[in-house]
C-alpha cells in the first residue's frame, strides 16, 4: 500500500467544482518527492536484484500565468540517490541551481520541458524530463463532485541508458470527496492505470529490444482554492522482457520492476508571532 498522507473528512461543498492549477507570477512552492524502486532481472537462471531510493526536494516558481496555462521554473534544492550501479561516480551537486522550465496547461498537461544545453552527464542519466512530465496529476475537463469519474491517456517518450522508450498509460480516476489536509480543504482522488512499454537501443555494443506492461494505483489531494497539489502517492509494477543481441547470440531477460513514490507540498512554517 502507499504511504498514507493524513486526511480528515471535511464538509462537502454544494455541487461540483472545477479543478485547475493556479498561482500568479512569483508564487513559490516546494515539494518533496521520495521514490523507491526494486528491479529483479533473471539472467541465465540467476536472479539479480537492485534497489534504488531517491529523495528530491524541488523549488517551483510561477514565471508566467495565462488563462490557458502556467510556466514553472524548477530547481533542485537537494537530491539524494542510493543504489544506482556505479553510484560512487555521482556528483549530485551538479544539479543544484540548474533552472528547468515546465510549460503546462491549467489541467496539468505538460506542453514543453526546457532544460539547459548541455546538461551535466548526471542530469541526462536521470532522465529529468520524464520525471517533470509526471510531476503533477492531470485534472478533469469539467466540474468534479464526490463520486465523479474521468480518464485520460498519456504517451511519454524517454531515453534511458541508450534505450529509447515509449510508454502508453491509461488512467481511470474517481473522486472520493472532500477532506482536511492541515489547514487546506482538499478533494481526494483515487486512480488506477494500465501501462504498456516498448523500446530499443544499444548498451555496451549490445542491441536491446524491450517490451512489457504493468499496472499502477495511487491517490492525490488537491486544493482547488489555491490550485495546488497538496500530496500524492503511487505504487507501480511493470513486467518486461528484454531481448539482448550481441556477437551473434540472443539472450532473453525477464524483468520485474516495482516502484512506490510519494510527493508532498512543503507548507511554510508559522511565524513565532502566530
Amino acid at each position: 500500500m502507499l504511504a498514507a498522507f493524513v486526511l480528515a473528512v471535511a464538509p462537502a461543498p454544494a455541487g461540483g467544482q472545477v479543478l485547475r492549477y493556479g498561482g500568479d507570477p512569483g508564487t513559490a512552492r516546494t515539494y518533496v518527492r521520495e521514490q523507491h524502486d526494486r528491479v529483479l532481472q533473471t539472467v541465465d537462471g540467476r536472479q539479480l536484484g537492485t534497489e534504488i531510493r531517491s529523495y528530491w526536494r524541488l523549488d517551483t516558481t510561477v514565471t508566467d500565468a495565462t488563462a490557458e496555462g502556467l510556466t514553472l521554473a524548477v530547481e533542485h534544492d537537494s537530491l539524494a540517490i542510493s543504489g544506482l550501479p556505479a553510484e560512487a561516480g555521482l556528483d549530485l551537486g551538479e544539479l543544484r541551481g540548474i533552472p528547468i522550465a515546465i510549460e503546462m496547461s491549467r489541467r496539468g498537461e505538460v506542453r514543453e520541458v526546457t532544460t539547459p544545453d548541455p546538461l551535466p552527464p548526471l542530469a541526462a542519466r536521470l532522465d529529468l524530463e520524464t520525471n517533470y512530465r509526471n510531476l503533477f496529476p492531470r485534472l478533469p475537463e469539467g466540474e468534479v463532485a464526490e463520486g465523479a469519474t474521468w480518464s485520460d491517456t498519456t504517451r511519454v517518450s524517454a531515453s534511458q541508458n541508450g534505450v529509447e522508450l515509449r510508454v502508453l498509460r491509461v488512467n481511470q480516476y474517481a473522486s472520493k470527496g472532500w477532506a482536511s489536509h492541515g489547514a487546506r480543504r482538499v478533494l481526494r482522488v483515487d486512480y488506477e492505470a494500465t501501462l504498456t512499454i516498448e523500446g530499443s537501443g544499444e548498451q555496451q555494443e549490445a542491441g536491446i529490444v524491450l517490451s512489457g506492461s504493468g499496472r499502477a494505483a495511487g491517490s492525490f489531494a488537491f486544493d482547488p482554492e489555491a490550485g495546488v497539489l497538496a500530496a500524492g502517492g503511487e505504487t507501480t509494477e511493470m513486467r518486461m522482457v528484454a531481448l539482448v543481441s550481441a556477437e551473434g547470440q540472443n539472450l532473453i531477460i525477464p524483468i520485474v520492476q516495482s516502484r512506490s513514490e510519494t510527493i508532498t507540498l512543503v507548507e511554510p512554517e508559522a511565524s513565532a508571532a502566530e
